[in-house]
């Protein structure tokens, strides 16, 4: 029984290997929606920035976006280093935890009406959001090869 469990998700069979395109794509789009959910409620999102500081909104919703990039300035390539070294499973569960805790804190922040806890709540979310897509990336390189590899690495990243 084990073995029949372990024979369907191989990387040789089809089915498999689509299965975790359909999931790498969720989880990606997970990733690209949290990112730009600030733009999709700007108006309530200026509201709530200017209860704090009135007159500075339009600098804490572009700021928003700059501390999510931050991170991201040095930490996709620490985060190929670290999954070539231990492979894909764990940097997988960091960065998912990452993007699950920095949108946590992002709620928090608004629920407290704190505009520095959301700040740091994008910063959070920032060290897993593009560290993850770096992973899904490296881990579709492993499941898909020749032409399948170019579909699937447009499937994740559209």
């Amino acid at each position: 029984m084990k073995t029949a469990i372990k024979n369907v998700f191989t990387v040789q069979t089809f089915h498999s290997r689509f299965f975790m395109l359909f999931l790498s794509t969720l989880t990606c789009l997970g990733v690209f929606y949290c990112q730009d959910i600030p733009s999709i409620v700007k108006e309530d999102f200026i509201a709530f920035i200017e209860k704090q500081s009135p007159g500075n909104s339009d600098y804490y919703f572009n700021l928003m976006y700059s501390t999510y990039s931050f991170p991201n300035i040095i930490l996709p390539i620490l985060s190929g280093i670290l999954i070539d070294k231990i492979g894909y499973g764990l940097p997988l569960i960091i960065f998912s935890g990452l993007n699950f805790l920095g949108n946590a804190i992002v709620c928090a922040g608004i629920h407290v009406n704190s505009i520095f806890v959301v700040l740091l709540g994008r910063c959070v979310f920032g060290m897993g959001g593009e560290s993850m897509i770096i992973t899904q990336s490296a881990l579709l390189v492993y499941w898909f090869k020749g032409k399948e590899l170019g579909f699937s690495q447009v499937e994740i990243l559209n």
